[in-house]
Parts: C-alpha cells; sequence; structure tokens
C-alpha cells in the first residue's frame, strides 16, 4: 500500500502479507483482515539482493468509527507515523483483533487509545515488543487477552484499562509506566520493573517472581500478592 485506501464501510481481505509503505489505511466503518504479516514499514533491496526494512513517517491507519474491525492473522509491525493522543490520533475506535505479534521497531510511538478496544486472540503465546528507549511510546488504552496461552511482554508497558482476560502477562525486561487494572484479575510471570504507576481499582494483582517498585502501587480496595521479593527503591 503506497496511497491512499478509504473502505467506506466495505471490507478489504488480503490472502498474504500487506507492506504499508506509504499513505493511509482508512477503515471508516469497514473492516479488513490481513491473513499474512501487516507491516507499516518500508522494505528495501540492496544491491547483492539482501532484504532490509526501515520507518516510514508517511504511512499511517486511521480507525475513528466504532464500527472499525482490523484483524491481522500474522505479526503487526509498527514503524510508521507516529500516533498520539493529540497530533495525530489515528486509532481511537473499534477493535484491533491480533493473532500474531506486535512489535513496535525505530523508537516509534503508537498510541491505541481511545475507544479502541486492542486485543491479543492467537491460540499460541503471543509477544508484545516495545522497542523504544522511554516510557511513552506505545500507550494501550484497553487491552484484552483472550488467548489462555497469554502475552509475552518486553519493554515499556503503558496500560489505561485492563479489561477482563483469559490469558496471564510473561515478563521480559518488563518494565510497567502504567497499568490500570480498572477493578480486574491479572497475574504476571518472572521478573519485572514498576517505574510508574501500578493502579489495582479494586482488582487482584500477582506477581510470580521479584518486583522492583521505584514508584507506586495503589490498591484502592484490591489485593497484591507477590511470590518472589519486593525491591524498593
Amino acid at each position: 500500500l503506497t496511497g491512499t485506501l478509504d473502505l467506506q464501510g466495505g471490507s478489504l481481505l488480503c490472502e498474504g502479507d500487506l507492506i504499508h509503505s506509504n499513505g493511509s489505511l482508512h477503515l471508516n466503518g469497514g473492516s479488513a483482515r490481513i491473513v499474512g504479516d501487516y507491516r507499516v514499514m518500508k522494505e528495501r533491496v540492496g544491491e547483492d539482493g539482501a532484504l532490509t526494512w526501515e520507518e516510514s513517517p508517511t504511512a499511517y491507519i486511521l480507525m475513528q468509527n466504532s464500527a472499525d474491525r482490523l484483524l491481522v492473522e500474522g505479526n503487526f509491525y509498527w514503524a510508521g507515523k507516529d500516533t498520539t493522543t493529540t497530533g495525530n490520533p489515528g486509532f481511537t475506535k473499534g477493535e484491533l483483533l491480533l493473532m500474531g505479534d506486535l512489535d513496535v521497531l525505530y523508537n516509534k510511538s503508537l498510541y491505541l487509545g481511545g475507544e479502541l478496544k486492542t486485543v491479543f486472540a492467537g491460540d499460541v503465546m503471543q509477544k508484545l515488543t516495545n522497542r523504544a528507549n522511554y516510557s511513552s511510546t506505545t500507550k494501550i488504552s484497553n487491552l484484552e487477552i483472550r488467548n489462555p496461552a497469554g502475552l509475552l511482554w518486553s519493554g515499556w508497558m503503558h496500560v489505561e484499562k485492563f479489561l477482563p482476560s483469559q490469558g496471564h502477562i510473561y515478563a521480559e525486561e518488563l518494565d510497567i509506566y502504567a497499568l490500570n487494572l480498572g477493578g480486574n484479575t491479572l497475574t504476571v510471570y518472572g521478573d519485572f520493573t514498576v517505574t510508574g504507576k501500578l493502579s489495582l481499582g479494586g482488582g487482584s494483582f500477582t506477581a510470580e517472581g521479584n518486583v522492583h517498585l521505584k514508584g507506586t502501587a495503589n490498591m484502592e480496595g484490591g489485593s497484591v500478592k507477590i511470590l518472589g521479593d519486593l525491591i524498593q527503591s
């Protein structure tokens, strides 16, 4: 995809990989199903024939209608135009359904915000990788883990609301900048750091590992169980 594609309430089926290197995909009340990988990035073929990838600051997706549905059955690689809460709120409504991994590359900003629901719904463990070097790069407003095998999270975490879920989170160099359970239940396996704020909202949080608490944990009538060591600094 190198231009503008407006679904205008219709549907799109891509039976292989989709490379989105420029322009916009505007769901506009429609639905898109990507059977393979969805790469919002540019590809380069070197003189030796080797394929490399790079960021694409002119490629973006618009999901701003409650009827919008984007299903990615492969992996979703994001290296497109930075999305923010105000300047470029590309993802604000509808549902983003991921059956594979989510990989945010090149220190890009991805804000899956507003009323948008982001769902991990594969049948084997999925992975979210935030390769940024600061906390606010990848934010998810409404997160559901529908996959019973769970979600392996690598890097910074910023989740504004954790929805009732079937799966757990497995930590890989996980650092929580913000996590609001919203009264729900979550178990995190492995060691992790809380640099920012953990809010239970009356929910239940279990840590099956060591917790390095640099920020704050607000109980709000909820409960915390730590089966490893608690380190405060």
